[in-house]
């Protein structure tokens, strides 16, 4: 687990954290993960209060938003891979096979929360000519608009 954490660019020190203190040893522990639960662990990594074996403030360990968006992803790729039935192990979580999932992912976000994060989709969220000509053209023909987003694939 601690190599595959470095894969996904966790330090070395915050891999070892992840195993040891934090009890993140299996795939179960991945699987049962939350954006919102790898957010707080991410947090508590960085700045996990108390006191170092020296005496002084514990200063935590750097994680970088591009790991805590890996983990996002290896979350993910675990659970899409349960959901189709394939097999996985720790060996086949990398950076480009957990990648991969971005688009399937960002898609699901937006089914289940109607929440886009992708800057493409915000362009076209925003594009007010394309919702404006898709409106015309769907009023005309009969055909009811329920959002920007969907008739921007539309088209």
């Amino acid at each position: 687990m601690r190599a595959m954490f470095e894969r996904i660019g966790f330090t070395s020190a915050a891999a070892s954290l992840l195993t040891d203190e934090q009890g993140i040893d299996s795939l179960a522990e991945i699987l049962n993960m939350n954006d919102t639960n790898i957010e707080n662990l991410c947090k508590v990594l960085r700045r996990p209060g108390g006191q170092n074996n020296s005496g002084n403030a514990d200063p935590g360990v750097k994680v970088s938003a591009r790991a805590e968006e890996n983990l996002n992803l290896a979350a993910f790729y675990c659970r899409h891979q349960e959901w189709v039935s394939r097999q996985f192990n720790v060996a086949s979580i990398t950076l480009a096979s957990i990648r991969k999932f971005i688009k399937q992912r960002d898609l699901e976000r937006v089914k289940f929360t109607g929440v886009r994060e992708s800057p493409t989709v915000n362009v076209l969220r925003t594009g007010r000519g394309l919702w404006k000509q898709s409106k015309s053209i769907c009023s005309n023909s009969g055909v009811r608009l329920v959002c920007p987003l969907i008739t921007s694939y539309a088209v």
